[in-house]
């Protein structure tokens, strides 16, 4: 069903009731998720010179250069990983 469809017509009190649940689990799962890149950034604090040249890759904001070096590891040399 697409959105425009789900908002057409008359909100009976269950799609109110379904929507409000739905929009609950997605801020519980915001919540989550902003813990999770809080604690991510905590953890990768020791190695924030290895974090800050991967932040230089376009398109690769803090927490995806936190991930990829996660995924990569800290030993790696980034003059290595550039020259693939």
């Amino acid at each position: 069903m697409s959105l425009r469809r789900a908002l057409e017509g008359d909100w009976s009190e269950k799609r109110r009731v379904t929507l409000m649940i739905a929009l609950d689990d997605i801020r519980r799962l915001e919540a989550t998720i902003a813990e999770l890149d809080r604690t991510l950034l905590i953890t990768l604090q020791p190695y924030q010179k290895r974090l800050h040249p991967l932040q230089t890759i376009p398109g690769l904001g803090l927490i995806g250069a936190a991930l990829l070096l996660v995924r990569i590891g800290p030993t790696l040399r980034l003059s290595r990983l550039l020259s693939v």
